[in-house]
């Protein structure tokens, strides 16, 4: 059998799944992180349950900027929405691969208020702190 894997470069959502053309209302950044020892995970330096939230109001579309500053690979759950993949074809996906010393940017359409979990999807990742919360505003 013969072929090639795909990337995210090579996958395009359909007229009907993509976010409506719209410039985000603002964009930021997370950093992914994890201490010498490799045993304790966070964002922005920060582990569950001390990691900042991600807020956001109804209606507006955040561009995220998800910087994966160490040596393993982050697969990246947001639940309650989907993203759209930016820069490399305009994918859309509840989960994204954030490679080691790499980064991603995702435009997320804020349209399911409440208090939703971002996290990495690796298990032992997402226990020993890689996790936040996305939060709208009152």
């Amino acid at each position: 059998m013969s072929g090639r894997t795909l990337g995210y470069g090579d996958l395009t959502a359909t007229d009907a799944a993509r976010l409506p053309s719209k410039d985000p209302d603002r964009s930021t950044t997370i950093r992914l992180t994890a201490d010498s020892s490799g045993y304790v995970h966070g964002i922005d330096g920060a582990s569950f349950p001390d990691t900042s939230p991600i807020t956001v109001s109804e209606g507006e579309r955040l561009r995220l900027k998800v910087v994966n500053d160490t040596m393993m690979f982050h697969p990246i759950h947001l639940h309650g929405h989907t993203f759209q993949m930016v820069g490399a074809g305009s994918a859309r996906k509840d989960t994204v691969n954030v490679l080691p010393m790499s980064s991603v940017e995702v435009d997320i359409a804020a349209d399911n208020p409440g208090q939703w979990m971002l996290h990495c999807h690796n298990t032992y990742h997402l226990e020993t702190g890689m996790a936040t919360v996305f939060s709208y505003r009152a």
